[in-house]
């Protein structure tokens, strides 16, 4: 399992020796969990959407200020 340091920001798959983080020496340590690459498509995919919805907005108003409809 990995871990991620609060403090000094340490990705690592095990704590030190004395369940402290190996490079500041803090306890205070978070189960990190690897993102799927699954979940980043979805995400870009949406945003990707997104712009091309206030674009197509964008080009529509103006062409109604332009041409008045």
């Amino acid at each position: 399992m990995a871990y991620l340091c609060r403090d000094c920001g340490l990705k690592g798959k095990e704590r030190g020796a004395d369940g402290h983080c190996p490079a500041c020496g803090s306890p205070r340590f978070l189960n990190a969990r690897p993102q799927t690459s699954q979940e980043v498509v979805e995400t870009r995919k949406g945003r990707l959407v997104l712009l091309a919805a206030l674009w197509g907005a964008l080009i529509y108003m103006i062409y109604q200020k332009l041409y008045g409809a």
